[in-house]
Order: structure tokens, then C-alpha cells, then sequence
């Protein structure tokens, strides 16, 4: 199947936002539900990583979390030290989330046998342990559309490379480039009705469904603007990189 470029994205964005949503629904169900067969909702993790409940994260609650996010594929984990990294970053009150999700990552990457890169999982972190900060995961399907965007707003063709993760340098995770590309993507999606009406959709549903999202003394508007932004960056990457989209079902529950 042939990639496709930020036009093909375009042409689909009806269908990209309604995944956006209903994918977004999926995942910020109750604390207590289930998504999918054994996977816990981002709303679990929020109220897992709140500092309130910072004396209870240990290495049990650690291994769940690597393992709902997929990030123990042929990777051994210290996950006393993973679970001493979050409580650290959950103390800490950050005044630089490039800083702090950095800092983090390193902290990780030390915290696992191959010495792998964990600005993916530091970012998810991040997300749901400091809500109100202005937060974006890092993700490599996200990366492809936070590119394509940002070069067909400078009016020109999305190149191959721009197909990549941000990188410095030194070839490593260039996660304040990502940062600024998902701010300006924010920007953008700001102005457009279709996204404004589906932060709204989604707050009504957290209102329904409770939990920590939909107290916005906790939980400000702008990170449900943030969750919906990264479902739909993902699933434009995911058309772009791969030629097409799957048939998943994205019911919540």
C-alpha cells in the first residue's frame, strides 16, 4: 500500500476525527474499566500517578503500566527503579515540561536492560500524572503528522524524511522540537469547528462517565484538547505511513 501525503489526510479528515473521538472516548472511560480484554484506561493512571496516591506506586503498579502500554517486548525492566523514576516525577513540580519529560526519559532509559529510548513512555507519564501542564506524547505515528503539518503550512511537500521522528543533533529524541510541532498543531486545530465541537463531545462524556478528567478543578480543558490532538495526529500518521486505516472497533468499555 502507497503512503500517502498531507492531502490524502485532508481529504479524510471526517472520518480521522471521528476515530479521533470515538478512540479518545475508548481510552478516558471510568478508573475502573477495562479497555479492550486487559488494558487499563487513561483515567486509571491519572488517579494511579496523582500525588495523593504516590506512597501506593510501586514496582507491581509499574510493571502494569509497562505492560498496558506495550513497552515490555523483549525488554528486561528494573521495575523497582521504573517505579522510584515516576514517584520522583510526580514530587517534583514541574516548571519545564521539556525538562521534566527529558529528565524522566533518561531516568528510564537506565531503568531497563537494553539502555533503550523512553521519551514515549515518559511523555505518557507526564500526560496523566500532570494533567494541567501543556504536555504532548511522543509517539512516532504522532511525529509523522506533527511534520506533515508543519510543511504543508509552510506551503510546501511533505519530504520522506519527514516521515521520522524528531531527532537532534546527536541522533537522539528531540523532544522540545516535537513539543513546539504538536503546540502549533494545537493552534491550528483551535480554529476549526469540527475539533472544537469534538473537545466538547468528550467533556460532556467524561461529565457522564466520572473519574479525574472531568473535574476541571483537576483536569483543565486544554488536556482534553491535548488527548483529542494526539488520537488525531496518530491516525493521520497511521494513513500517511501506512497507505490506509484499519477497521478497530472503538467502542468505549
Amino acid at each position: 500500500m502507497p503512503q500517502k501525503t498531507y492531502h490524502d489526510v485532508i481529504a479524510a479528515r471526517d472520518d480521522l476525527m471521528r476515530r479521533a473521538t470515538l478512540d479518545t472516548r475508548k481510552w478516558c472511560v471510568a478508573p475502573a474499566s477495562v479497555v479492550g480484554r486487559n488494558r487499563h484506561s487513561d483515567q486509571h493512571w491519572m488517579e494511579r500517578f496523582s500525588a495523593e496516591r504516590l506512597t501506593e506506586l510501586d514496582a507491581t503498579i509499574a510493571h502494569r503500566f509497562l505492560v498496558s502500554f506495550q513497552l515490555t517486548n523483549r525488554v528486561a525492566w528494573d521495575k523497582e527503579r521504573v517505579a522510584a523514576e515516576i514517584r520522583a516525577f510526580v514530587s517534583r513540580e514541574m516548571r519545564n515540561p521539556l525538562i521534566a519529560i527529558a529528565t524522566l526519559a533518561a531516568g528510564l532509559r537506565e531503568s531497563n536492560g537494553r539502555r533503550t529510548r523512553q521519551t514515549s513512555a515518559a511523555s505518557k507519564v507526564g500526560m496523566f500524572a500532570k494533567p494541567a501542564a501543556p504536555v504532548f506524547i511522543w509517539d512516532g505515528l504522532t511525529a509523522c503528522s506533527a511534520r506533515a503539518r508543519d510543511w504543508y503550512r509552510a506551503g510546501q511537500q511533505t519530504p520522506r524524511h519527514a516521515r521520522s521522528v524528531f531527532r537532534d543533533d546527536a541522533g537522539e529524541h528531540d523532544y522540545g522540537a516535537h513539543h513546539s510541532a504538536c503546540a502549533r498543531a494545537l493552534a491550528d486545530e483551535r480554529a476549526r469547528d469540527d475539533f472544537n465541537e469534538a473537545v466538547a463531545d468528550i467533556e460532556r462524556f467524561l461529565l457522564v462517565v466520572g473519574g479525574p478528567m472531568g473535574d476541571r478543578a483537576l483536569v483543565p480543558a486544554n488536556f482534553v484538547e491535548r488527548r483529542l490532538l494526539d488520537k488525531l495526529m496518530f491516525w493521520e500518521g497511521w494513513l500517511m505511513r501506512k497507505g490506509s486505516l484499519p477497521c478497530v472497533d472503538l467502542a468505549p468499555g
